[in-house]
């Protein structure tokens, strides 16, 4: 055969294949490991038993997580800054069926650093243990760069590193105190990953997230704890009416328009449970076309940066996002 038949044919191949990958991480809303991880893995029922905490819990992403593990035979502990809706989404597990012995929920801000210790030791003595921990709770923000006054990004710090820090430390120390195994999941972002225009406080505190706990992760190579980093993009929730401007104390106020393309927070619920129970290190979910903007600027940073400053409108895209 012309061996240069065999090149042609060997080249068309090679684009036909590529072709078809990128057709088909193009219909995902995860990555690849986190696909084959819900088709094949485990069963997010090998949580059933599992004491799991998670902070964030009366909306959005941290209501569904309650749910979805309350079927699923999870005994729970729940967190939130707002009584009404917690004690809401704690009566709605019970009527679902879960014995009131088996879910605590616990009010309190988590920016409110002295009482973390009060709350791990309610937990401990309510429970008896902690075998997960999610770090959901979070508050985001839209402003221009340049008019974030520096208490804003303060108070996100608080909110969205430095709470979810604190609490971790304490629940390690009761960890390494009983000798126990035990799996932190954090939910950050996929702007943990990437720059969000217009949200530059709330990018940065989900960036130094994965700072922290990839840290943490090598220093527990050798120690029985695992941790999970979810990142989702879009999510359907209150995200908008709560996130904060560039002056401390103002909010958004508004909600997304209801046209606008967002992943459910019940699904967005389920692939960070089968993340948690398959034991990922890092897992991502979201619709497109966020999820391929991650895996361009994960393996091809450079191409990505320079392709999106000639192609990328910052408004355009903050439009997009926010409606």
């Amino acid at each position: 055969m012309d061996p240069s038949l065999i090149i042609f044919l060997i080249l068309t191949s090679l684009v036909i294949v590529i072709t078809l990958i990128i057709l088909f991480i193009i219909s995902l809303d995860s990555d690849l490991t986190l696909y084959f991880a819900e088709k094949f893995g485990k069963s997010i029922s090998g949580l059933k038993g599992k004491v799991v905490w998670i902070t964030g819990a009366s909306s959005g992403i941290g209501e569904s997580l309650t749910y979805l593990l309350a079927k699923n035979g999870c005994k729970l502990i729940i967190s939130a800054t707002t009584k009404d809706r917690l004690d809401n989404v704690r009566l709605n597990c019970i009527s679902e069926g879960v014995p009131e012995k088996d879910i605590l929920a616990l009010v309190f801000d988590m920016k409110d650093f002295k009482v973390h210790s009060e709350m791990v030791e309610k937990a401990i003595k309510t429970f008896g243990r902690i075998d997960v921990l999610v770090n959901n709770a979070g508050r985001s923000q839209r402003a221009s760069f340049n008019e974030i006054d520096v208490s804003v990004d303060e108070e996100l710090y608080k909110i969205n590193t430095l709470g979810p820090v604190n609490l971790t430390r304490l629940v390690l120390k009761h960890w390494e105190q009983t000798d126990s195994a035990g799996a932190i999941a954090v939910v950050t972002s996929v702007a943990g990953k990437l720059g969000a225009p217009f949200s530059a406080s709330y990018t940065a505190s989900k960036h130094a997230l994965h700072g922290y706990f990839e840290c943490l992760r090598v220093e527990s190579f050798r120690k029985n704890i695992k941790i999970t980093m979810c990142c989702p993009g879009p999510v359907e929730s209150r995200v908008l009416e709560n996130a904060y401007t560039g002056q401390i104390g103002e909010t958004v106020g508004r909600k997304h328009p209801e046209e606008m393309k967002r992943m459910s927070s019940d699904r967005c619920a389920k692939l960070i449970a089968v993340s948690i129970v398959n034991e990922l290190d890092e897992a991502w979910m979201s619709i497109q076309p966020p999820l391929l903007f991650l895996y361009f600027n994960q393996y091809a940073p450079s191409v990505f940066k320079f392709i999106s400053s000639i192609f990328f409108d910052p408004k355009v895209a903050h439009k997009i996002r926010d409606g």
